[in-house]
Parts: structure tokens; C-alpha cells; sequence
């Protein structure tokens, strides 16, 4: 990802470059990024947004041995700088967002297995359950910022069922009288004989 310079996240001014989905509820997200900024104005990672008056985001900024992990919290406009890391990787990074019913909490690894926490926010006003959250790049400076991101993984604490139906027939006119009844798929383990016939097979999730 190119970045465009000249943007920022700071107080109600969000012009950062974002890249983002809803959320609602309990969640996790997750990315791995490799920066190649040139800049100390420059920073990358995960940004959870609800207006531009309340967002909060941990970051990879700066560069190279100057590099830090750094999370900034933004509540009714006045964003802060809650922590800030020095971070041994120069231009790589593990970086996660958690938020459940007892507040929103930043990590960051070096090898995407070992986490430390870099921030807990469990106080202030609360954030709305529906929210965005995805990637963001910035500059401060007219140098534009470059990362390459290896994923993006978003993970619900409730996942949502999902019920899958089947039925048979021997037309492609589906008012056909051959087709069967709507019947409740049967999850098998290996291959089996389904112990019916007929010439299509339809199936439904819902």
C-alpha cells in the first residue's frame, strides 16, 4: 500500500489512508506489516473507529532504529498518546485489537506468537457496539508512506450458525414435482453413499 502524505489521525482530523469493515460485538483483529517508511512522521497498523470525535488505534511508527509501537486514544475529540514502545523490530510487525464486554486492548508481537500488551482501555465513555476497524497508514510530511500487509483477520467471539439444506430432483425446472422435500444437511466424516438418487442436487444455506 501507497500511502498519501500529508494525512494524519490526531483529535477530529482522520485523513489517514483506511482500509476498514463493521464490527459489532465482541472481536478480535489482527495484522502483519512490513513498513518501508523513510519518515519519523510516518505510522501503520490497526485503527477501531466510531466517529471522528472517538477512535483509537495501535501503530507501528516511525522508522528503522527509531521505531516505536505506539496506541492513541481519542475521546469527544482530544485524541492522547496512551503508550509508546520502543519496538526492536526496525520494519516489522504483529499487531491485535481485542474488545469484549470489559473494554479494548492492544498487543503487539515480534513473531506473531508471544503478544505484550500495549494498552487497555477500560475506562472513559463507552464505544457504540457497531464500529469500523481495519488498516490505516499515515505521513506527516509530503514523503509518501509505503507497507505491505500480509493479512488482515477479523474473528467474532459468537460466530454466527449457519443451517444448510438439501433436496433432489431429475429437472432443472425447479417447480418440477420430482424435486424432494427440503432436508437438513448431515455433516459425514469421509466419503459416503448418500442413499438417494436423482439427476440434480440443490442445496441452500440460510
Amino acid at each position: 500500500v501507497t500511502g498519501s502524505p500529508e494525512t494524519e489521525a490526531r483529535d477530529t482530523t482522520v485523513t489517514c489512508n483506511y482500509i476498514h469493515q463493521s464490527v459489532t460485538g465482541d472481536f478480535s483483529a489482527s495484522t502483519y506489516l512490513e513498513d518501508e517508511f523513510t519518515e519519523m512522521t510516518m505510522g501503520t497498523g490497526l485503527l477501531l473507529y466510531e466517529s471522528s470525535s472517538d477512535w483509537m488505534y495501535v501503530a507501528k511508527a516511525q522508522f528503522a532504529m527509531n521505531s516505536r509501537i505506539q496506541a492513541v486514544v481519542c475521546q469527544g475529540g482530544t485524541s492522547a498518546l496512551v503508550s509508546d514502545i520502543v519496538w526492536p523490530e526496525y520494519y516489522s510487525a504483529h499487531l491485535k485489537i481485542e474488545r469484549d464486554s470489559t473494554g479494548v486492548r492492544f498487543y503487539a508481537s515480534t513473531d506473531g506468537e508471544s503478544y505484550q500488551l500495549v494498552y487497555s482501555h477500560d475506562s472513559g465513555t463507552p464505544l457504540a457496539d457497531e464500529l469500523s476497524v481495519g488498516l490505516f497508514v499515515y505521513s506527516n510530511s509530503l514523503t509518501e508512506p509505503v507497507v505491505e500487509f500480509d493479512h488482515f483477520t477479523v474473528m467474532f467471539s459468537e460466530m454466527p450458525s449457519v443451517e444448510v439444506k438439501v433436496r433432489y430432483g431429475n429437472s432443472t425446472l425447479l417447480s418440477d414435482p420430482s424435486w424432494e422435500d427440503w432436508e437438513s444437511a448431515s455433516t459425514i466424516s469421509s466419503p459416503a453413499t448418500l442413499g438417494q438418487t436423482g439427476r440434480y442436487l440443490q442445496y441452500r444455506a440460510s
